[in-house]
């Protein structure tokens, strides 16, 4: 059931995208979705699309971070957060920390 779901989520950023190509937050919240899918490449061309068009989505960043780290891409992962840290996002200091530990 959830599998559905998330399937008829990605349709309708799919949807959204294809009436905006500059929507940066269905970007991101598709690239989102995809990584809770270990769908990571397809994720991190989203991020990057999303994160293009709004670089100061602090979320956005840390949320990118999230899927670099789950693949262990420990340097890239700090990137992010650090961007995040920038920005303010709570939580990015700590996400810091936990890369550096690896």
């Amino acid at each position: 059931m959830k599998l559905k779901r998330d399937q008829e989520a990605l349709v309708s950023y799919d949807r959204a995208l294809s009436l905006d190509q500059h929507y940066a937050d269905a970007w991101v919240n598709k690239a989102g979705l995809l990584g809770q899918l270990k769908r990571y490449g397809e994720a991190l061309e989203c991020f990057d699309r999303g994160l293009r068009l709004n670089p100061s989505d602090s979320l956005g960043w840390l949320s990118k971070g999230n899927v670099l780290s789950e693949q262990k891409l420990w340097s890239d992962a700090v990137l992010c957060y650090e961007q995040a840290r920038r920005l303010g996002q709570p939580g990015a200091a700590s996400m810091i920390s936990r890369c550096r530990q690896k």
